[in-house]
């Protein structure tokens, strides 16, 4: 087990030294925080049928959750 937390330690600290991983990495915290719209906007990032969700941590989550994954799908694996 120990050979395999070591090979996990240093795949990230060699990730880390990448300056694509620091682009990635403030890219998507700027965008994620625009995927949250706030209360009055006239428009939403999710919506389940009619369902916007209450703005409290759990819809937060969810919503940047989802949108994050879709982002770093699309752009983070470059």
């Amino acid at each position: 087990m120990k050979p395999f937390l070591n090979i996990i330690k240093l795949d990230y600290l060699q990730r880390t030294r990448n300056y694509n991983f620091l682009i990635t990495l403030c890219a998507s915290l700027a965008i994620a925080y625009t995927f949250v719209p706030e209360p009055n906007a006239n428009y939403s990032t999710i919506r389940i049928s009619d369902y916007v969700g209450y703005y409290n941590s759990a819809w937060f989550g969810y919503v940047t959750a989802i949108m994050s994954s879709i982002f770093l799908s699309l752009i983070g694996f470059i």
